[in-house]
């Protein structure tokens, strides 16, 4: 009888397009990205956890339009 859960990460969509899953869970950008697959919504809010990037520019870019004002 072959394993009915498979604990894959962001690796899910991809078990997914391959027919090697029905199901997968992962983040919607790596859902979307991958031929094969269809998202169909998010989790319900108290399943759902959300993530939040954040980027910056180092006081010593090269780039003099990237550094941030002194």
């Amino acid at each position: 009888m072959k394993p009915k859960t498979i604990l894959a990460g962001a690796q899910s969509p991809v078990l997914v397009a391959k027919g090697e899953a029905e199901l997968g869970v992962a983040q919607t950008s790596e859902i979307v990205s991958i031929a094969g697959t269809q998202l169909i919504g998010p989790l319900p809010g108290e399943l759902a956890v959300m993530t939040l990037f954040t980027g910056g520019i180092g006081a010593e870019s090269r780039s003099a339009r990237m550094r941030p004002r002194r």
